[in-house]
């Protein structure tokens, strides 16, 4: 994929892994790299993702509809948003399936997911107790903090079980 100019500003870059990824302000734009070098890329403003190809250009979107959370912190500073964005990050498990992290409302406990194929088709949400920082080896790991704050990475075997209205259609 040639590189081409990057208009904003990176105030983080995650390059461990397989994976690739930006981080900044509020609203931003989120992206990966698929272990077959498919670019994925989103504004988190927006429930939507781009597939891009070799050449940089746009393949395909794809997303779903979603109603804006309210941002319970908003007091009408400069750039602040009235509304909270919708993910904060795609992460991929070992077939290339998209798992957007998204925000919830205050009062949520645990860690939402939506999960899309690389071919954007959505496949469930996934509720959790804890964060997915990787997919490794057929196993989540994620980064928890004690109660005296001090980090420490779990490993977790995470079985999905097929939504009652799947199973039914087949």
């Amino acid at each position: 994929m040639p590189l081409t100019q990057f208009s904003g500003e990176t105030w983080a870059m995650d390059r461990s892994g397989e994976q690739v990824g930006s981080v900044g302000g509020a609203f931003i734009i989120v992206w990966t790299i698929s272990r077959g070098g498919t670019l994925f890329g989103g504004f988190t403003g927006e429930f939507s993702l781009g597939v891009f190809g070799e050449d940089g250009k746009k393949e395909f979107v794809f997303g779903r509809q979603y109603n804006a959370l309210k941002d319970t912190s908003y007091r009408g500073k400069v750039g602040q948003k009235k509304t909270l964005p919708v993910f904060r990050a795609i992460i991929m498990d070992e077939e290339d399936n998209l798992w957007l992290d998204l925000y919830q409302d205050d009062a949520a406990k645990g860690f939402l997911y939506d999960v899309f194929s690389p071919d954007g088709i959505y496949r469930r949400q996934v509720a959790i107790n804890q964060k997915i920082d990787r997919f490794r080896n057929g196993k989540v790991y994620s980064l928890v903090r004690s109660e005296e704050g001090y980090p420490s990475i779990k490993r977790y075997n995470m079985e999905l079980i097929p939504n009652l209205e799947q199973s039914e259609r087949k």
